[in-house]
């Protein structure tokens, strides 16, 4: 059967999901000069355990005039996701995480081969 999408199931582990969430977008954009530009639970599959982004077609580079703006509102979008899940997530202390928190390499991120 297909992945569902994050906003279709109950998700175990909230909070560790959010953190990997955050982690999978500060690779993003301070490995590869990529926001996804769309992100939402919506784009968000689940799948073997794990969240898997998708319809990243419409990512900009950082060169984009308006690549902040779509990093904020992707990480915005995160935030809300956690708070519903019974969170306080501040968003200015994940925007900070997402720039300036040293990211992991990208062979430890699931998915990635």
């Amino acid at each position: 059967s297909a992945a569902p999408r994050l906003r279709d199931i109950e998700v175990d582990k909230k909070f560790e999901t959010f953190s990997e969430m955050l982690d999978m977008v500060a690779v993003s954009w301070q490995k590869a000069n990529l926001v996804h530009a769309d992100l939402s639970e919506y784009n968000i599959l689940w799948y073997e355990g794990q969240p898997w982004f998708i319809d990243v077609g419409q990512g900009v580079t950082e060169q984009h005039p308006h690549s902040e703006e779509f990093l904020v509102r992707d990480v915005t979008r995160l935030v809300h996701w956690i708070n519903k899940q019974g969170y306080e997530v501040e968003l200015a202390d994940s925007i900070l995480r997402v720039l300036e928190e040293p990211v992991p390499d990208l062979e430890s991120l699931p998915g990635v081969d």
